[in-house]
């Protein structure tokens, strides 16, 4: 029966987090994609920490209810975009 219960309460793909009450945090993301997508979202921005020190800014961005939030990543143009 615990398994039925967190089967809906799951994310469908392509669903995106639309609460825009608060900015997600990395708790948010990682029960939202679950913990193998996670450790890749955290290895993806390690990775741009490593080799762009300081280059590009995160910014969560909220693109309203039909796009939900995403981290974007800039400087003066967008250098990548994450949608969890």
């Amino acid at each position: 029966m615990t398994e039925a219960i967190e089967m809906e309460d799951a994310p469908r793909i392509g669903a995106r987090i639309t609460d825009k009450s608060a900015i997600p945090d990395d708790e948010m993301v990682h029960s939202w994609i679950g913990t193998e997508a996670f450790a890749y979202w955290l290895e993806l921005r390690a990775w741009i920490e490593q080799f762009y020190p300081g280059l590009f800014m995160p910014e969560w961005l909220y693109g309203g209810q039909n796009k939900g939030w995403s981290l974007r990543y800039k400087n003066i143009k967008a250098f990548c975009t994450f949608c969890p």
